[in-house]
């Protein structure tokens, strides 16, 4: 598998947005399994 012929901006843009895309399901998941135990 070839990877894409980007330059360094676009893969730190990828990156960083992949990496927020993975919080925000992991604190979102959080939230979701947290809630039951909240009052």
């Amino acid at each position: 598998m070839k990877l894409p012929d980007w330059n360094a901006a676009e893969w730190v843009l990828v990156l960083t947005l992949a990496g927020l895309g993975c919080l925000l399901v992991g604190m979102l998941a959080g939230l979701g399994l947290y809630s039951d135990k909240l009052p």
